[in-house]
């Protein structure tokens, strides 16, 4: 099937998955290829890209919907980040760099940007500690 991971700022991911978990509103689902269509609205968690037996990708994200069909799983979010190549240390200077941009905010624009920012750092650092 094909996994498309959509942020208002860019595609992160568009490719083929034999599976992908996700985190549900009600708890964490798993797509198959040919799975009965349906959406669900999504939790701060980790999308898991399985190909080939090999859990080839992990993918933070924040709230969002998943709208499944038998070939396709689209998850859109607003933020999302690879889990790949980052580190404890990039996480947690990301979260001080977020709470210093909710400090600084003057309009109510800054503020959500810098809200968003900080849950993807926070969900992020939690994610890592699960999936070093």
């Amino acid at each position: 099937m094909h996994l498309s991971i959509i942020t208002p700022e860019n595609t992160l991911f568009s490719g083929k998955a034999d599976m992908v978990t996700a985190p549900g509103a009600l708890g964490d689902f798993g797509v198959l290829p040919g799975h009965m269509p349906f959406v669900s609205s999504l939790r701060p968690g980790v999308i898991t890209v399985v190909e080939g037996g090999l859990q080839v990708a992990h993918f933070a994200v924040t709230e969002g919907i998943a709208e499944i069909t038998p070939d396709h799983c689209t998850i859109l979010t607003q933020a999302a980040r690879s889990l790949e190549n980052l580190s404890v240390a990039d996480a947690q200077a990301e979260l001080r760099a977020a709470d210093e941009a909710l400090t600084a905010a003057i309009t109510t624009e800054d503020t959500n940007a810098a809200e968003r920012r900080k849950k993807m750092a926070e969900t992020a650092l939690a994610l890592l500690y699960h999936h070093p």
